[in-house]
């Protein structure tokens, strides 16, 4: 785990672009870059989780064949883009206590609040 924070604060240069930029720049496994996706960590790329996940989930092999490791200039097939729906509030918060064991976004009760009634 700590060897591969070092790799992807090594290997980021300027920023990272894209989920596939760190896997293929910091030489991490598709696993870690999933976990990353599940925490929201790509969140500062402008991805919800949801769309790092299915961007992560697509990663193969511990890393890029050499043949695609670099631009190839009209050789790259881009596939549709797939526009998938934002998570709701709660969908984010148990998330986020899955992944990371709290959530900044919102207590779970604030969740409830609406149909919990006061004790009399």
């Amino acid at each position: 785990m700590e060897e591969d924070a070092c790799g992807i604060t090594a290997a980021r240069g300027n920023v990272y672009a894209e989920v596939l930029d760190v896997w293929r720049r910091a030489g991490v496994s598709p696993d870690t870059v999933t976990r990353l996706a599940e925490a929201d960590a790509f969140a500062g790329l402008g991805l919800n989780r949801r769309e790092a996940l299915w961007q992560a989930k697509a990663l193969s092999g511990d890393k890029p064949l050499p043949l695609f490791a670099g631009d190839m200039d009209g050789e790259h097939i881009d596939e549709p883009a797939v526009h998938l729906n934002r998570m709701r509030l709660g969908e984010e918060v148990v998330e986020d206590y899955l992944s990371t064991r709290l959530s900044l976004r919102a207590h779970p009760l604030a969740l409830l609040r609406h149909i919990l009634t006061p004790a009399p």
